[in-house]
C-alpha cells in the first residue's frame, strides 16, 4: 500500500463493524457472497452499535454491496449525532465467496477439512482458531476453493487482492477528504462480515492480530497514519454493549 500523508496528526481510525446476525446465521448455513437479511435480533444489533458509536463523526462510511452489510451500515449511521456521510460500497468488502458450499449447512464446509488436519468439529469456534494456527489464511481459503466441487469459491490470492484494492480506496479517499477538511484526527466507518475481516486484521493487523473472534456487531479498530496500521482492538464488545436499549 502507498503511503500517503493524510494531513491527520493523529491519524485515521477505521471502526470496522461485522454485520448484525442473519437469517443463515442462526440456521448454521455458509453465507459468503450468498444473501440472507438480517433477524430481529440482527436489526437490533445493528441500531444498538449505532448507538455506542453515535457519538463518533466519520467522515467516510464503507461497506460490503451485499444487503446485510449495507443495511447494517445505514442502520448504524441512522444513530449517529454528527453529520453523517453518503455510504460508499466496495465489493472488495464482501465475505469471502464460498462457492458451492453456499446455503448449506456449514458443516460441509469445514467437516473435511477438520478431518484431514485432525481438529474436532466441536466446540467449532475454538477449532477455528485452531485451524488458523495450524493452516494460516492462504492454506485455508485455497482448500476451501479446493474442495469446492463447483469451482466457485475464491483463492486466497483472488481474496487478497480484492481487500487491498478495498483498502487502497478507503485509504486514498479518507486522506484527501481529511486534507480537505483540514482535520488532525479522522474517523472511518467500515462493514464487512467475519472472514473477511479477520483476513483484514491479519493482513494489516500483522502480529497484533491474535486471531480473537469476531461476531456479529463488534468493532475493531485499526489506526492508519504514514503508511502504517496498528491494530488497537479485535472483536470489540464494548461499543455495542454502550448502546444497550
Amino acid at each position: 500500500m502507498e503511503s500517503l500523508n493524510c494531513g491527520a496528526q493523529s491519524g485515521i481510525k477505521l471502526y470496522i463493524v461485522r454485520h448484525g446476525r442473519t437469517v443463515f446465521n442462526i440456521e448454521g448455513k455458509t453465507q459468503g457472497f450468498s444473501d440472507s437479511p438480517l433477524t430481529d435480533e440482527g436489526t437490533k444489533q445493528a441500531i444498538q452499535i449505532g448507538r455506542g458509536l453515535s457519538d463518533i463523526e466519520f467522515i467516510k462510511a464503507f461497506s460490503g454491496n451485499l444487503e446485510r452489510q449495507k443495511s447494517t451500515a445505514k442502520y448504524i449511521l441512522s444513530q449517529n449525532k454528527n453529520k453523517i456521510p453518503p455510504l460508499t460500497e466496495l465489493y472488495g468488502l464482501r465475505e469471502w465467496s464460498f462457492g458451492g458450499f453456499e446455503g448449506k449447512p456449514i458443516f460441509n464446509m469445514w467437516e473435511p477439512i477438520c478431518k484431514k488436519h485432525n481438529v474436532p468439529m466441536e466446540e467449532m469456534k475454538k477449532n477455528y482458531k485452531k485451524l488458523i494456527e495450524i493452516l494460516g489464511y492462504k492454506e485455508l481459503a485455497d482448500e476451501i476453493y479446493a474442495n469446492d466441487a463447483d469451482k466457485k469459491a475464491e483463492n486466497y490470492d483472488t481474496i487478497f487482492k480484492r481487500l487491498n484494492e478495498a483498502m487502497d480506496e478507503i485509504i486514498k479517499v479518507s486522506c484527501e477528504e481529511c486534507a480537505k477538511l483540514k482535520s488532525n484526527s479522522a474517523n472511518v466507518l467500515i462493514v464487512s462480515s467475519g472472514m473477511m475481516i479477520t483476513t483484514m486484521l491479519h493482513v494489516f493487523g500483522k502480529e497484533q492480530y491474535k486471531g480473537e473472534i469476531i461476531t456479529n456487531c463488534s468493532a475493531s479498530i485499526l489506526k492508519y497514519k504514514d503508511g502504517k496500521f496498528d491494530l488497537e482492538a479485535a472483536g470489540d464488545l464494548s461499543f455495542l454493549e454502550r448502546g444497550a436499549f
